[in-house]
Protein backbone atom coordinates (compact mmCIF):
# COMPACT_ATOMS: atom_id res chain seq x y z
CA UNK A 1 0.00 0.00 0.00
CA UNK A 2 3.06 2.14 0.19
CA UNK A 3 2.79 3.08 -4.00
CA UNK A 4 -1.15 4.42 -3.17
CA UNK A 5 0.39 6.66 -0.41
CA UNK A 6 3.41 7.65 -2.49
CA UNK A 7 0.95 8.66 -5.24
CA UNK A 8 -0.96 10.72 -2.79
CA UNK A 9 1.59 12.37 -0.41
CA UNK A 10 3.77 13.45 -4.31
CA UNK A 11 0.74 14.25 -6.09
CA UNK A 12 -2.35 14.78 -4.24
CA UNK A 13 -2.01 16.15 -1.75
CA UNK A 14 0.46 19.09 -3.10
CA UNK A 15 -2.14 19.44 -5.78
CA UNK A 16 -5.26 19.91 -3.64
CA UNK A 17 -3.48 21.91 -1.04
CA UNK A 18 -2.76 24.28 -4.05
CA UNK A 19 -5.97 23.70 -5.84
CA UNK A 20 -7.59 25.01 -2.25
CA UNK A 21 -5.21 27.99 -1.67
CA UNK A 22 -5.77 29.28 -5.41
CA UNK A 23 -9.85 28.75 -4.08
CA UNK A 24 -8.79 30.91 -0.77
CA UNK A 25 -6.89 33.95 -3.20
CA UNK A 26 -10.54 33.79 -5.00
CA UNK A 27 -12.66 33.96 -2.00
CA UNK A 28 -10.89 37.09 -0.92
CA UNK A 29 -11.42 39.03 -4.13
CA UNK A 30 -8.17 38.21 -5.74
CA UNK A 31 -7.77 37.23 -9.14
CA UNK A 32 -6.01 34.02 -10.66
CA UNK A 33 -5.53 33.70 -14.07
CA UNK A 34 -7.93 30.76 -15.75
CA UNK A 35 -5.01 29.54 -17.24
CA UNK A 36 -3.55 28.55 -13.82
CA UNK A 37 -6.54 27.14 -12.35
CA UNK A 38 -7.40 25.10 -15.73
CA UNK A 39 -3.46 23.37 -15.49
CA UNK A 40 -4.43 22.37 -12.11
CA UNK A 41 -7.67 20.68 -13.05
CA UNK A 42 -6.15 18.95 -15.70
CA UNK A 43 -3.66 17.24 -13.06
CA UNK A 44 -6.64 16.36 -11.16
CA UNK A 45 -8.74 15.10 -14.24
CA UNK A 46 -5.64 12.91 -15.07
CA UNK A 47 -5.23 11.72 -11.55
CA UNK A 48 -8.91 10.95 -11.69
CA UNK A 49 -8.58 8.94 -15.01
CA UNK A 50 -5.34 7.62 -15.06
CA UNK A 51 -5.00 6.68 -11.07
CA UNK A 52 -7.92 6.60 -9.28
CA UNK A 53 -10.07 4.70 -11.36
CA UNK A 54 -7.38 2.03 -11.39
CA UNK A 55 -7.57 1.79 -7.31
CA UNK A 56 -10.75 1.39 -7.03
CA UNK A 57 -11.33 -0.77 -10.43
CA UNK A 58 -8.98 -3.05 -8.57
CA UNK A 59 -10.97 -2.92 -5.17
CA UNK A 60 -14.10 -3.94 -7.20
CA UNK A 61 -12.08 -6.98 -8.64
CA UNK A 62 -11.50 -7.43 -5.05
CA UNK A 63 -15.27 -7.86 -3.75
CA UNK A 64 -15.81 -11.39 -3.88
CA UNK A 65 -13.26 -12.05 -1.27
CA UNK A 66 -14.36 -9.52 0.94
CA UNK A 67 -17.44 -11.45 2.41
CA UNK A 68 -17.10 -11.28 6.49
CA UNK A 69 -17.88 -7.78 7.24
CA UNK A 70 -20.12 -5.51 6.68
CA UNK A 71 -18.03 -2.09 7.02
CA UNK A 72 -15.56 -3.57 4.29
CA UNK A 73 -18.79 -4.13 2.33
CA UNK A 74 -19.67 -0.56 2.85
CA UNK A 75 -16.75 1.18 2.27
CA UNK A 76 -16.16 -0.58 -1.09
CA UNK A 77 -19.68 0.40 -2.64
CA UNK A 78 -18.64 3.71 -1.70
CA UNK A 79 -15.65 3.95 -2.96
CA UNK A 80 -16.79 2.11 -6.35
CA UNK A 81 -19.01 5.53 -7.03
CA UNK A 82 -15.73 7.25 -6.21
CA UNK A 83 -14.25 8.17 -9.66
CA UNK A 84 -17.57 9.18 -10.71
CA UNK A 85 -18.15 11.81 -7.92
CA UNK A 86 -14.69 13.08 -8.42
CA UNK A 87 -14.92 13.55 -12.10
CA UNK A 88 -18.22 15.41 -10.84
CA UNK A 89 -16.12 18.00 -9.06
CA UNK A 90 -13.52 18.54 -11.26
CA UNK A 91 -16.62 19.32 -13.60
CA UNK A 92 -18.43 21.59 -11.67
CA UNK A 93 -15.40 23.39 -11.01
CA UNK A 94 -14.56 23.65 -14.68
CA UNK A 95 -18.33 24.99 -15.43
CA UNK A 96 -17.51 27.63 -12.76
CA UNK A 97 -14.13 28.20 -14.39
CA UNK A 98 -16.17 29.10 -17.90
CA UNK A 99 -18.40 31.72 -16.31
CA UNK A 100 -15.23 33.25 -14.11
CA UNK A 101 -12.87 33.52 -17.88
CA UNK A 102 -16.23 35.42 -18.84
CA UNK A 103 -16.95 37.30 -16.15
CA UNK A 104 -14.32 37.15 -13.16
CA UNK A 105 -15.92 39.53 -10.99
CA UNK A 106 -19.10 38.08 -11.06
CA UNK A 107 -17.77 34.68 -10.52
CA UNK A 108 -14.18 35.05 -8.37
CA UNK A 109 -16.09 34.37 -4.73
CA UNK A 110 -18.28 31.83 -5.72
CA UNK A 111 -15.50 29.59 -7.52
CA UNK A 112 -13.32 30.33 -4.76
CA UNK A 113 -15.62 28.88 -2.42
CA UNK A 114 -16.27 25.79 -4.41
CA UNK A 115 -12.62 25.32 -5.39
CA UNK A 116 -12.06 25.01 -1.38
CA UNK A 117 -14.86 23.25 -0.77
CA UNK A 118 -14.16 20.95 -3.15
CA UNK A 119 -10.00 20.25 -2.86
CA UNK A 120 -11.14 19.30 0.15
CA UNK A 121 -13.88 17.23 -0.29
CA UNK A 122 -11.45 15.25 -2.69
CA UNK A 123 -8.62 15.12 -0.14
CA UNK A 124 -11.05 13.47 2.29
CA UNK A 125 -12.11 10.60 -0.02
CA UNK A 126 -8.56 10.21 -0.35
CA UNK A 127 -7.75 9.60 3.14
CA UNK A 128 -10.87 7.13 3.45
CA UNK A 129 -9.59 5.43 -0.25
CA UNK A 130 -5.79 5.04 1.85
CA UNK A 131 -7.68 4.01 5.12
CA UNK A 132 -10.14 1.17 3.05
CA UNK A 133 -6.53 -0.04 1.34
CA UNK A 134 -5.07 -0.02 4.72
CA UNK A 135 -7.68 -2.17 6.84
CA UNK A 136 -9.66 -3.88 4.95
CA UNK A 137 -8.05 -5.59 1.85
CA UNK A 138 -5.02 -6.91 4.28
CA UNK A 139 -7.51 -8.48 6.37
CA UNK A 140 -9.56 -9.56 3.69
CA UNK A 141 -8.23 -10.45 0.60
CA UNK A 142 -6.08 -13.43 -0.25
CA UNK A 143 -2.36 -12.69 -0.81
CA UNK A 144 -3.37 -13.84 -4.68
CA UNK A 145 -5.61 -10.58 -4.71
CA UNK A 146 -3.26 -8.15 -2.80
CA UNK A 147 -0.80 -9.16 -5.31
CA UNK A 148 -2.62 -8.46 -8.25
CA UNK A 149 -3.47 -5.48 -6.95
CA UNK A 150 -0.32 -4.36 -6.13
CA UNK A 151 0.58 -5.11 -9.52
CA UNK A 152 -1.67 -2.48 -11.17
CA UNK A 153 -0.49 0.22 -8.87
CA UNK A 154 3.12 -0.64 -10.23
CA UNK A 155 1.68 -0.24 -13.51
CA UNK A 156 0.57 3.50 -12.87
CA UNK A 157 4.08 4.62 -12.08
CA UNK A 158 4.59 5.72 -15.32
CA UNK A 159 1.43 7.91 -15.19
CA UNK A 160 2.96 8.89 -11.50
CA UNK A 161 6.39 10.65 -13.26
CA UNK A 162 4.46 12.27 -15.87
CA UNK A 163 1.91 13.68 -13.31
CA UNK A 164 5.09 14.60 -10.96
CA UNK A 165 6.70 16.50 -13.89
CA UNK A 166 3.22 18.40 -14.63
CA UNK A 167 2.51 18.92 -10.74
CA UNK A 168 5.88 21.01 -10.47
CA UNK A 169 4.92 23.22 -12.92
CA UNK A 170 2.07 24.05 -12.02
CA UNK A 171 2.74 24.64 -8.39
CA UNK A 172 5.61 26.58 -9.98
CA UNK A 173 3.53 28.87 -11.96
CA UNK A 174 0.32 29.21 -9.54
CA UNK A 175 2.87 29.96 -5.95
CA UNK A 176 2.54 33.55 -6.23
CA UNK A 177 -1.76 33.52 -6.81
CA UNK A 178 -1.43 31.04 -4.01
CA UNK A 179 -3.29 32.24 -0.40
CA UNK A 180 -0.16 33.53 1.57
CA UNK A 181 -0.97 31.51 5.05
CA UNK A 182 -0.36 28.71 2.90
CA UNK A 183 3.15 27.27 2.94
CA UNK A 184 4.97 27.67 -0.15
CA UNK A 185 5.08 23.98 -2.37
Amino acid sequence: MDELQRERQDILEPLLRRMSALGQSLSAGRPVPADILRSGLTIWQKYVDRMLDVHVSQFTVARSSISHTQECRLSLAQLEDEPGQSAGRVNEIRTLLDGYALRPQSYIRLLGNVLVGLSTSELAWAGFEWDFANTCLPMHLSSAAVAKWRSALKDTEAQLGELRVLLQAFLDSSKQYAWPEWPSQ
